[in-house]
């Protein structure tokens, strides 16, 4: 198995923007949508055209929002969009007031309105979201991420490899990442090496990070690698009369060894098992 050198990316954006035809829709900016108005009559026209979308839009984003938020954080919710709507109102008002025109005080107001709109829709889409979430949207990695790579940066972290697993029972899901140790790093001069990282990421604090070190290639045989048969999976055993079940993570491999990672009350613990011919995924 090869693994491309790769940091740890939230987002990766594709904006593809093809020759706008008559048939404009919501979807494009206020610039796609209105590029092709010659005047002020027909610009206005746009531009309402385009914030009466964004206003229905919002519309609804705010209903789902309220099928989500209960009790104290419904009636927050909607005081929050009372205020939201003063303010919008007011500052466009002083936006259009620098134009003395009236038609070209109408643009101004349309497009204030049209940007404040776009900003509250995004808004309501994240005032229920994780952290994680609020990380990924301002381009921030999260704090795990960030300690993984500081401790660890010897290693290709294979993002695709993200899992989750309560190990402890706390109800708070632990990490899971598999990578792949830069060789020329290792104590064993060479021996590719296998890293799994278990996770704990608290709410709040430094999260703490767990590796165990998996043989990518048997010992007496530097050169025949078994990376490519290598698999991990996740037991989660189903509750018993109400009391958790620890997970276990499977890490299998039909040609090297293969092992389970525990927890016990006081830590992690690793240890060899037989794996299954044709067990591997």
């Amino acid at each position: 198995m090869v693994f491309s050198m790769v940091r740890f990316i939230l987002f990766f954006f594709c904006l593809c923007f093809g020759s706008f035809s008559a048939q404009a829709t919501l979807d494009g900016s206020i610039h796609e949508f209105c590029k092709k108005a010659q005047d002020t009559a027909a610009l206005t026209e746009c531009l309402n055209k385009y914030y009466e979308g964004k206003k229905e839009a919002l519309s609804t984003g705010f209903q789902e929002a309220l099928l989500v938020a209960q009790g104290e954080k419904a009636v927050s919710l909607k005081e929050a969009q009372q205020s939201w709507v003063s303010y919008r109102n007011d500052q466009c008002r002083l936006e259009m007031m620098n134009e003395e025109t009236q038609s070209l005080q109408r643009v101004k107001e349309l497009y204030c309105l049209s940007r404040l709109t776009e900003n509250r829709i995004e808004s309501l889409g994240l005032w229920h979201a994780s952290l994680e979430e609020y990380n990924a949207t301002h381009g921030v990695r999260s704090r795990w991420q960030n300690v993984l790579n500081e401790i660890h940066g010897d290693v290709f972290w294979r993002p695709g490899s993200l899992m989750f697993a309560d190990f402890d029972c706390d109800g708070r899901e632990e990490k899971i990442l598999m990578g792949l140790k830069n060789p020329q790093s290792t104590k064993n001069y060479g021996r590719l090496l296998y890293e799994i990282a278990v996770v704990e990421d608290p709410a709040s604090g430094r999260p703490s990070i767990h590796i165990f070190d998996i043989p990518a290639s048997k010992q007496e045989d530097e050169k025949k690698e078994c990376a490519n048969k290598i698999g991990f999976s996740v037991n989660m055993p189903l509750l018993d009369n109400g009391e958790c079940q620890r997970a276990t993570l499977n890490v299998q491999n039909e040609d090297c060894e293969s092992f389970i990672i525990s927890k016990s009350d006081n830590d992690y613990q690793i240890e060899k098992f037989e794996a299954l011919e044709g067990s591997s995924q």
